[in-house]
C-alpha cells in the first residue's frame, strides 16, 4: 500500500527477523525472493540469473531485489519454477541467505 511506504516497515520487520534468528541461535534465514521486474524486461535480458546479475551490478534497479540486498541478504542462485503464479518474476525467485553471524 503505497500511503505506507517509506515508514521503513520492511526493514523492521527483517530486523526483527534477524534478531529472533539470533536469539534462537539458528545459522541463518534462507528464503526465494520475488524478482517483480523480470518479466518487464524479459524480451531483453534472456534469463533470470543473466537480470540478476544486473541487478547486483546495479545496471538495472529491482526495488525488490535491491531491498534484500541492503538487509545484508545475499543471492545463492535462482530458483525456477518457484512459484508459477508470480507473473511478474516468471515463477522465478532469488534464493537469499543471511549468515548468522552469532551462531555457534
Amino acid at each position: 500500500d503505497p500511503t505506507y511506504r517509506g515508514l521503513r516497515i520492511g526493514t523492521r520487520l527483517y530486523d526483527e527477523r534477524r534478531k529472533l534468528c539470533q536469539e534462537l541461535n539458528l545459522k541463518g534465514i534462507v528464503f526465494g525472493g520475488r524478482m517483480p521486474g523480470y518479466r518487464r524486461r524479459a524480451a531483453k535480458i534472456k534469463t533470470p540469473e543473466e537480470y540478476l546479475e544486473l541487478v547486483q551490478t546495479k545496471k538495472i534497479r529491482d526495488q525488490v531485489i535491491l531491498f534484500h540486498l541492503s538487509n545484508d541478504f545475499e543471492p545463492m542462485g535462482i530458483l525456477h519454477n518457484y512459484l508459477r503464479a508470480d507473473y511478474e518474476s516468471k515463477g522465478n525467485a532469488v534464493h537469499m541467505i543471511w549468515h548468522n553471524p552469532l551462531a555457534v
